[in-house]
């Protein structure tokens, strides 16, 4: 799975912490109970190693204006998180 498709409704989108659980809780990103995630979270949750993941964030930042894919996430709107994931196939 893509972030983008776990990030397929702007309910499924975070800022602020990895991941939440229903009640707004903070919860660890591959917790049975996270029903939301940040940018970072699903890309954790969605590709397996580091390696994999230094990649996507290093694509990630090639094609934004920030300094930090966290600091993207959280100054962004749902629609420009999921633009630039679908656009990138990640």
């Amino acid at each position: 799975m893509k972030a983008y498709e776990l990030l397929d409704s702007p309910e499924k989108w975070i800022k602020g912490a990895f991941a939440r659980d229903k009640e707004g809780n903070s919860v660890p990103c591959g917790d049975r109970k996270a029903c939301c995630w940040d940018v970072l979270g699903a890309i954790k949750l969605c590709y397996d190693t580091e390696e994999e993941r230094n990649r996507v964030f290093s694509t990630i930042l090639n094609h934004i204006e920030e300094n930090s894919v966290a600091g993207w996430n959280d100054k962004s709107t749902y629609k420009e998180v999921h633009r630039v994931l679908k656009r990138l196939d990640i």
